[in-house]
């Protein structure tokens, strides 16, 4: 599906087709359907309810399951992943912690390469073409925007995104689940 999606790109036939989306709704349906692949992780949601952002609602999808897989198949079994989607200033910031063995610093600037895996050893194990990361930043320069990345080796990473908020809605929503 990744390299579908690459392609579609290089031919240009990958464009965004915004509409409003609440964005922390987006988020628990993307957790919740990746509960079997997040259930060996201490998975906890923070999210602030209402915030509705332009965007795409397939393609923002597409970002949040790459980001929460890449922390799943990236972090030992049993440590904490934390999404968060937060009102700050006048951005929604979506955000994945995890308390897995972190980037080092030589190798951060190379994150959302296309290929790119790390050279962590415990990465090894995992399968792919290092291409999840890669497609997140380029679909959300699609966008406007652009992943950010901190970490620290041996206390984890966080992953983060901003889209500006459309407007709010003051509906009351569904209470944040937090799966696994």
């Amino acid at each position: 599906r990744t390299l579908l999606d690459f392609s579609r790109l290089e031919s240009g036939h990958l464009e965004a087709h915004e509409s409003a989306v609440e964005i922390g709704s987006l988020v628990q349906d993307v957790t919740a359907r990746l509960d079997g692949l997040l259930s060996d992780h201490q998975v906890n949601t923070e999210i602030e309810e209402g915030l509705v952002v332009q965007a795409d609602p397939m393609l923002l999808d597409r970002v949040v399951e790459n980001l929460l897989a890449n922390a799943a198949k990236h972090t030992p079994p049993g440590t904490r992943v934390i999404l968060s989607v937060r009102a700050r200033g006048g951005d929604a910031v979506v955000s994945i912690t995890d308390d897995g063995p972190g980037i080092p610093p030589n190798e951060l600037k190379r994150v959302g390469d296309r290929f790119y895996r790390g050279m962590n050893t415990a990465t090894f194990r995992i399968r792919g073409l290092g291409l999840g990361l890669a497609l997140v930043s380029e679909i959300l320069d699609i966008h406007g925007t652009r992943l950010e990345v901190e970490s620290e080796v041996g206390r984890g990473s966080l992953f983060r995104f901003r889209l500006p908020i459309a407007h709010r809605n003051t509906t009351k929503s569904r209470p944040a689940a937090s799966p696994a």
